[in-house]
């Protein structure tokens, strides 16, 4: 029986990748789209594709389609934690810490198909 190796590790995602992801998500809204109808599968597909010629064009093939899925997955999933977390906080008695609403500028709307239009920053306009 063969051992399996670890997994090789690919670099960690920097802010400005994070942002241009999610401009490219924001310009393809196809991505979200719901349903397991050929239509709308196929409108993911290409609409997924389209994300990966995008990120690719920009820097380089360093991340496969199943990496930004998977990179997408993630940072909805953070947005989710932290809109819970300011909710609960403005939920306490006396509405909790004045900065519970502050997210950051990374913070995406899960709620609907697509993210929120990103805060910009100083550091990043």
């Amino acid at each position: 029986m063969e051992k399996v190796g670890k997994r090789d590790r690919s670099n960690n995602w920097d802010k400005d990748e994070k942002y241009f992801l999610m401009e490219l998500l924001e310009e393809n809204i196809g991505v979200e789209a719901k349903g397991c109808t050929l239509i709308s599968l196929n409108k993911r597909k290409n609409a997924w594709q389209k994300v990966l010629m995008s990120f690719a064009a920009k820097y380089g093939p360093t991340r496969s389609l199943k990496q930004l899925k998977e990179q997408w997955g993630r940072m909805k999933l953070q947005a989710k934690k932290e809109d819970k977390t300011a909710r609960d906080e403005a939920a306490k008695t006396g509405g909790g810490a004045q900065n519970a609403c502050d997210l950051g500028p990374l913070d995406i709307s899960y709620k609907g198909p697509m993210p929120a239009r990103l805060r910009h920053t100083d550091e990043h306009v």
